[in-house]
């Protein structure tokens, strides 16, 4: 095995190309880039490889799901400045422009190259006592990648048919010549499991820095994993254990006014940012239809919106700055899986009382310190999976998660919706359980492997 398999990182391989984004340029993320050397040579360079935060921290995330979910949209300007782009066609799920070269593909599976790199360099130093932590480190990394996307381009996971679906290449080797093969869903989701459940135990409790992985940021995405899944008892599970080991919550009443955006917090177990994200924090109005959904008393509405350009932008990120958008891993989100699987297994008071301990937070106060929330209830099973849903869609707005929900929920006849955007005097519609929910495969890596195209977009 080569020792300058880095180098390979470096963009020898055509298919990785055009990761860097200029919009990435935040400090914690640079220091993190600038330790990478150009040989493996100790295991401190693998761990190098794992705090490059550019690649792993932020091009695991594909940005067209954000563009293509609900909620939001843009103005005839902007739609002007995107005809001849794929956001053209992320924002009307259209292929009008060929989708050629798509860093939503490209950069989480250059993230799971960097991460297959380290878990076989990894063998040259196992006596290293570092070695247990960095695999893990590398095997959460690319279980993120996988997840997204399967996300972005394979098929909501349906028990019947998940052995039969098409889901995404699983590439487990650094040899960048070794051919790609379209796995099955349930292969796809059974290799996300395989590489959550190995990392826990060789993870802290705590991580050194905010953008490596812990033991409840693992716990955290094996929750959504399963949420994603359908497999309620076993989401529950690892959200419980998530939150024994954290959950403390943000009193969105004591958060200072007027800051643009939120930032890293408590609530936050891994910092994960959309690549390109401006594209989405500059041009994106949030629909006044969501807006309305906020209560006079709930802070989320002046944490999460400004009026500006005619409409309300959203400002609420557990990002770095207000260009940011959070792709990470955050407590809230725990919150609300451990409600919905509750609820799920019809333990109604369970999954309110749950919900009703997120909410509470980010409302309003009273002269006296008590809170002007008042405690939800639920009729029966449906009530209150409404009710959490409502919730989900509120606390959380541009994080990487709306896209699965509505791909999830849309085999469900209950909470299945059809979206409609109208842009230039023509009006286009997402139904549900379209082809449209799962992206093209790019032209270039169709040629490049010979990989199926999504169906549909033949």
């Amino acid at each position: 095995m080569s020792t300058s398999k880095i180098n390979v990182l470096s963009g020898v391989f055509s298919i990785f190309a055009c990761l860097m984004f200029s919009s990435c340029g935040k400090d914690w993320m640079e220091e993190k880039g600038d330790k990478k050397t150009s040989t493996i040579a100790t295991a401190q360079d693998l761990q190098a490889l794992l705090d490059n935060g550019v690649n792993l921290n932020i091009n695991t995330t594909p940005l067209g799901p954000e563009i293509a979910a609900d909620g939001h949209y843009i103005t005839e300007a902007t739609w002007n400045r995107y005809r001849g782009t794929i956001n053209q066609n992320r924002y009307t799920w259209t292929n009008a422009i060929l989708y050629e070269t798509v860093t939503d593909w490209n950069g989480p599976y250059f993230a799971v190259l960097n991460c297959n790199v380290v878990l076989t360099e990894a063998e040259r130093f196992a006596g290293d006592a570092r070695i247990p932590n960095i695999k893990a480190q590398a095997q959460f990394f690319r279980a993120m990648a996988f997840l997204n996307l399967a996300v972005a381009y394979a098929p909501a996971y349906k028990e019947s048919s998940a052995g039969s679906d098409v889901g995404i290449p699983i590439r487990l080797s650094d040899d960048v010549n070794e051919p790609s093969v379209r796995s099955s869903v349930k292969k796809t989701y059974e290799q996300i499991l395989f590489d959550l459940n190995a990392c826990i135990n060789n993870l802290p409790t705590v991580a050194p820095v905010i953008t490596q992985p812990s033991k409840p940021a693992a716990l955290a995405l094996l929750a959504r994993t399963y949420l994603y899944m359908g497999d309620y008892s076993n989401a529950g599970k690892y959200a419980d254990q998530c939150l024994q080991l954290a959950n403390q919550l943000l009193t969105y009443d004591s958060l200072p006014a007027g800051k643009g955006f939120i930032g890293v917090n408590k609530e936050v177990l891994l910092v994960c940012l959309v690549p390109a994200a401006r594209e989405v924090t500059r041009d994106y109005l949030i629909d006044q239809s969501l807006v309305d959904l906020y209560e006079e008393n709930d802070k989320r509405r002046s944490q999460f919106f400004v009026q500006r350009g005619g409409g309300f932008q959203f400002i609420g990120t557990y990002g770095n700055s207000g260009s940011d958008l959070f792709a990470g891993v955050a407590v809230d989100e725990v919150y609300l899986i451990r409600a919905e699987c509750y609820a799920r297994e019809n333990k109604v008071e369970k999954a309110m009382e749950t919900l009703n301990n997120l909410v509470r937070t980010r409302y309003a106060k009273k002269e006296d310190g008590t809170t002007t929330y008042v405690d939800q209830t639920a009729v029966d099973k449906i009530d209150a999976l409404r009710k959490i849903f409502l919730e989900r869609r509120k606390q959380l707005i541009l994080r990487n998660i709306r896209w699965a929900d509505l791909k999830r929920l849309n085999l469900e006849s209950e909470f299945a919706i059809t979206i409609s955007r109208s842009i230039a005097g023509q009006t286009y519609t997402l139904e549900p359980n379209s082809y449209k929910y799962n992206f093209p495969v790019p032209a270039e890596i169709i040629r490049a492997s010979s990989i199926p195209q999504n169906p549909g977009w033949e």
